[in-house]
Formats: C-alpha cells, sequence, structure tokens
C-alpha cells in the first residue's frame, strides 16, 4: 500500500479540487520553495484544521480538536527534559512518556518534519513515539501557556534546535509495507539509511542537513517531480537519483558501502517479507552471506571479489522460491537467483560466476584455480550441517566434492573461531539452542540474528508440530513462543512442555503481540519470560543466559577452552566474557612471560603478565601479536593482586 501524496488525501476529503493541487503543485516546480501544506495555507486554499485533518488521514494518526488540545495535561518533568526553543519553533508538544517501554507521546502540527522528530525523541531517550496531530496555532498557544518565557540566556534553550550531521542517506519508498520493512531490518542491521514514504519528509532532512543523498524508484519518478526543484535548493550539493532498484549498481547516486549494505538489507525483505513459508531458508542465507565473507578475508580475496562471493553465495538457496517464479522457468537452481538480481541491477557479473561454479562441479576447472569458486561449491554443503558441533572442515564434505586444501583450512579456521565465540559467550557449553515458534517472518528474522549473535543455536519453526516436535528431539535450552503463531497453538505448546517430566523445567519466552495482558490459561502455565511490544531482546537474551547456566539444560562445561591472538584476539575475547557477564580465569602465555586475567561477573577486575600488573599488564596483552591463552569458567579461588583495572570501551 502506498502512502497517498497529501494533495491526494486533500481532494480524497473534499478539501480541495485537482485545479487547486495542481496549482500548488505548479507553484512548487517554478519557485522550488515552499512545502504543500505551507503553501495550499498561504494560498487560503486550506485552513490550518483542514491541513492537519489530512496529514493525520495521511499518517494514520489520530487528529486532535483546537478544543482538545487546549485541556492537554503536560508533565512539568517530561518539559524540563526537552529544550523550549526546540518544542516551540518546531510545534511540537511531549504529553507523556512510559518509561518501561521508553514510549514518548506527542503532539505536532507537522508529523513530515523528522528532524524535529528524531530530536525531541532523543533529547527525552526514547526508544519509540507514538504521535497526534494538531493544528499548529491551537498547539502554538498551548505551548505558550505550559513552556517558560524564551529567554536567549537561557542555557536549557539556546543552541541548534536538532543535530547537524554530515549528512547521509535517505531513501524515498511510497509503499509504506515495503518501507517499514526495510526500516526494521536497517535497524536491526545496524545501519545508517533512513528510509521514508513521503516526499516531505526527505525535505525536512535535506533542510536540516542530515541527508546529502536521495535514492527513489524509477517508478515513483513522478511524485517525486514536484519536489524534486525544492531538494536542490535546500541543499544544492546533494546527490539525487532515481534508481531501477535500491542497489549498488548506480554508484553515483550513494556510497559504495552505504549501498553495498542497503542492497544486502533489500534482500533480506524479499526473503523473509515475501517468502513466509521459508523460515530456515532466512538462517542459510544469513548464513551462507557470513560465511563467505569470514572465507574470503581469511583468503585474503581482493576487495570487490569478497563483495562479489559474498552476495552470489548469500543468494545461492533461493531458487525453489515462488515469489521469484510461481512456475518453474527452467531446470537450473540458479534460474531464482539470477532472477532475483536481474530485477536490482546487481554491481558484479553474478550470473557468471554461477555458471563458472557449475563449470567447476562439472569438472571443467581444478580447485584452487579460483578460491572464490571454491568457496561457492563448498557453502551449499556446509549450509545443511549443524555448524556449532564441528570444527573440522573435513567432516563437513562429501566425498565427491573436491576444494583446495587452503580453502579448507580456511574453513577449519572459521569453524574454530565460531565455536571460541560461542564458548566464550554462554560460559563455556556449546549446545545451547534455542527453539523458536513464530509464523511471523520479520520475528522470525530478528530472532534469530539476535540469538545467533548471542551464541545460541537457533531452530525456528512456523507451525505448531514443528516447534513441539524439535523441542521433544533437542531438549532445548530454552523455547521462545510468538503470539502471532497463535495464542491456542501457543497454550498447546506450552502446555505440553509442562506436562512431559523431562522437558517441564525448559525456561519458556512469551513474546505477545500486543500490550493486553496474558489470558488466565496462559498465566497458569508460567512461562519464564514475558515480553509486550516493542520486545526489548536484550532481556530475552540476559534471561536466556542465565537458563544457559544449568548444567542439566544447555550441557557440561568444557574444562577449559585454548586459543591464540592470531584465531581470536584477546580484546575480543574478554568483550565477548563481558557480553556473556562471565566469570572466569584467562591464562596468558607470551614468550617467557606468563600471565592471567580475572573476569568476574562480565568485568575485568585483575591482570598480570610478566612482571606487569594492573592496568599496563593488560595494554600489552591486548596488544601482542603472538599470545596463547587457556579460559577457565567459574571463580578461581587463587586470588591475584589488588591491581584493580576497569574495562572501558577500548
Amino acid at each position: 500500500m502506498n502512502r497517498p501524496p497529501l494533495g491526494k488525501v486533500c481532494i480524497e476529503l473534499g478539501l480541495l479540487d485537482d485545479d487547486a493541487v495542481e496549482r500548488i503543485l505548479r507553484d512548487m516546480r517554478e519557485h522550488g520553495q515552499g512545502r504543500f501544506g505551507e503553501l495550499a495555507v498561504g494560498l487560503n486554499l486550506l485552513s490550518e484544521q483542514d491541513l492537519a485533518r489530512a496529514l493525520a488521514h495521511q499518517f494514520d494518526v489520530t487528529l486532535l480538536s483546537p478544543e482538545r488540545v487546549a485541556e492537554l495535561e503536560v508533565p512539568p518533568d517530561l518539559v524540563a527534559m526537552i529544550p523550549a526553543r526546540l518544542m516551540r519553533n518546531r510545534v511540537i508538544l511531549p504529553t507523556f512518556f512510559d518509561p518501561d517501554r521508553r514510549l514518548l507521546t506527542l503532539v505536532t502540527s507537522d508529523p513530515t518534519d523528522l528532524p524535529a522528530l528524531q530530536a525531541v525523541q532523543r533529547h527525552a531517550r526514547a526508544d519509540h513515539l507514538r504521535i497526534f496531530v494538531a493544528a499548529r496555532s491551537a498547539l502554538a498557544a498551548r505551548l505558550d501557556q505550559v513552556l517558560p518565557v524564551d529567554n536567549d540566556d537561557d542555557p536549557s534553550t539556546s543552541g541548534a534546535e536538532v543535530e547537524v550531521s554530515p549528512g547521509g542517506t535517505v531513501v524515498l519508498e511510497p509503499d509504506v509495507e515495503l518501507a517499514a520493512a526495510l526500516r526494521r531490518l536497517e535497524r536491526v542491521e545496524g545501519g545508517r539509511t533512513q528510509i521514508v514514504s513521503d516526499p516531505e519528509q526527505v525535505t525536512s532532512l535535506l533542510l536540516a542537513r542530515l541527508a546529502d543523498r536521495v535514492l527513489y524508484r524509477e517508478q515513483h519518478a513522478g511524485s517525486a517531480a514536484p519536489y524534486l526543484p525544492m531538494w536542490r535548493k535546500a541543499r544544492p550539493d546533494a546527490s539525487i537519483a532515481a534508481v531501477r532498484g535500491f542497489s549498488p549498481g548506480r554508484r553515483e547516486a550513494v556510497a559504495w558501502p552505504d549501498a553495498r549494505d542497503f542492497y544486502h538489507q533489500l534482500l533480506l525483505w524479499v526473503l523473509s517479507v515475501g517468502e513466509r513459508q521459508h523460515p530456515g531458508l532466512r538462517h542459510r542465507l544469513r548464513t551462507g552471506w557470513t560465511l563467505a565473507r569470514e572465507l574470503g578475508a581469511e583468503l585474503d580475496l581482493a576487495p570487490e571479489r569478497l563483495e562479489a562471493v559474498s552476495l552470489a553465495a548469500m543468494l545461492q538457496p533461493v531458487g525453489g522460491l515462488t515469489i521469484l517464479h510461481p512456475e518453474p522457468s527452467g531446470s537450473s537452481p540458479l534460474d531464482g537467483p539470477v532472477e532475483l538480481l536481474s530485477r536490482f541491477s546487481p554491481p558484479f557479473d553474478l550470473a557468471g560466476l554461477y555458471a563458472a561454479a557449475q563449470r567447476r562441479l562439472r569438472g571443467s576447472s581444478r580447485p584452487g584455480d579460483d578460491l572464490g569458486l571454491d568457496i561457492l561449491v563448498l557453502l551449499p554443503a556446509v549450509l545443511d550441517r549443524d555448524l556449532s558441533t564441528l570444527v573440522d572442515a573435513a567432516d563437513l564434505l562429501p566425498s565427491d566434492l573436491h576444494v583446495h586444501p587452503r580453502v579448507l583450512a580456511a574453513l577449519s579456521r572459521v569453524l574454530q573461531r565460531r565455536a571460541l565465540r560461542a564458548q566464550l559467550l554462554t560460559g563455556g557449553r556449546r549446545h545451547a539452542r534455542v527453539v523458536v515458534a513464530t509464523s511471523d517472518a520479520i520475528v522470525a528474522t530478528d530472532l534469530d540474528q539476535e540469538l545467533t549473535g548471542a551464541g545460541f543455536t537457533v531452530v525456528v519453526h512456523d507451525d505448531p508440530g514443528g516447534a513441539l516436535a524439535a523441542v521433544r528431539a533437542l531438549t532445548p535450552a530454552a523455547v521462545v513462543l510468538a503470539e502471532d503463531l497463535g495464542t491456542d497453538e501457543n497454550l498447546r505448546i506450552l502446555a505440553e512442555i509442562r506436562r512431559d517430566a523431562q522437558l517441564a523445567e525448559t525456561p519458556t519466552a512469551w513474546l505477545a503481540t500486543s500490550s493486553d495482558g496474558l489470558p488466565p490459561e496462559a498465566l497458569s502455565l508460567k512461562p519464564d519470560h514475558v515480553s509486550h511490544p516493542p520486545h526489548d531482546l536484550g532481556a530475552l537474551i540476559a534471561r536466556l543466559r542465565i537458563a544457559t547456566a544449568h548444567a542439566g539444560v544447555a550441557g557440561p562445561r568444557s574444562t577449559s577452552i585454548t586459543g591464540d591472538s592470531q584465531l581470536l584476539p584477546l580484546q575480543e575475547v574478554v568483550d565477548l566474557l563481558r557480553a556473556g557477564r562471565q566469570t572466569a580465569t584467562v591464562r596468558l602465555v607470551a614468550g617467557e612471560d606468563d600471565g592471567r586475567l580475572q573476569v568476574i561477573d562480565g568485568h575485568l577486575s585483575t591482570a598480570r603478565l610478566g612482571r606487569r600488573a594492573g592496568r599496563s599488564a593488560w595494554r600489552l596483552a591486548r596488544e601482542l601479536p603472538e599470545l596463547r591463552y587457556a579460559v577457565t569458567f567459574g571463580p578461581d579461588e587463587a586470588a591475584l593482586d589488588d591491581d584493580t583495572i576497569s574495562v572501558g570501551p577500548g
């Protein structure tokens, strides 16, 4: 569903006719300034209340009448958190803050003013916003009543209204569902691209100098055209381009790293949103992407070759997706990836890379002729195996598959590194499996990524029977039940777990789909963790870490984990122990010197190396290029000394 332009909304509501809308758009094109709503009010074609009504309808939010605005109660402590000048000049009034959900409720006259909304959100330290719309004059009058008298000398009101950055990429995607999916994936992946669905939001970001690149799909060129003069005037140095798809194919439109990351996220959207019946495929896709990148780095592939191989590896499993071709269009399993890539203008000849991989499998080329091809032919065999239990690459390969010994050695190193990371996060345990039951593809993607990154092995099922069978077969460390699967289905799974003597103590988490309380039947079954939207996955992971501390659930600890700084740097070892909130002793050997670190509940407390102790010993140890270490979990009765150090960002 595309978000309709404001002019079309005004026509639908009977506020403007076609001639009036065309007059406003013509004025925008000719003068390159002013925004649709402001021009409409300035030309006396709309009243402020009519404009507020249209904006509320366009963004599907609640409209407040002037009478209701005049009655708004505003907590003084909330107003004190946000600069008065920001609220007054941008006509934004915060009305309520929910500290548990980090949710800020506010009223604005302009929901397209993203820089101001983001600034208010930042000052309130809120994770989410609930927005109401009101007429500008009514809201400004209420602001005058609740805010202190504006004083230029007051430090709380001085300075820039919004934080200005060098710029970034903004993508205009009027399809609201696609924009929401991309925005969520962008947040999950930690990217910086802003995805908006209304041209006025692009204008706000350019005027505030928070963006210097604008992308939109060619099919939306008509809706973007009236705004182009204004965008170019607002930011003359901005790069503005229509593209076939959000890909790095048009390099002049956006810097390569940003484009590559966004391209990756768009492909994830195609799989996670477009094909909801393949929950396991997302895990294969992400595993293929990350494994190819790790292998390519181990083998010192050139950067562009590494990107090409990574993209090709990521897309190998998508051949059978019905979103690409409802009817089989060919006999090759690579038809799907090739068709998908052709839609998004890839920067590499990936079709040629796939063809070369096929020739390699037929024996037309030898192992080692192209190490990138060896990665491609190796990965399908790897993706079908449980990598959490293997560290020897030779155990993964079928007898008829041959790759260069360098590739096998690189794969062994990658597997060892992954196993070491998982053990450090989970306190020396390697079988912390979590069964996730959800039919929502994006929920599955979020949980898969976050839990895998926290060191858990994730098994996703989108049907109740499969989820329950997995719980019985795997005896997992924990079970996560997403309510989108259906309340009755979740109740059945939870009841079966509680009735089974071997599973009854398995920790369970219930992810609700609304803020309403759980049904009485669920409360009687006592789920160990309940989360309401917006879900705090950090709290969920912390709860699961406590669950895996039980040896009977997570498996026995390794007596000692060994490694060296070439396999995993000491800084990362300590960072992983910190993330897992572990207590451990790290014994060090560096040439003729030995030493040890003590980590207690995730905090590095003491350090010694040779004759050095405390902070200087830690600095030296983490910078040594050749260092061996052995990690033992649990408290060490042999105290080191009183040279206590704290772990900072470095």
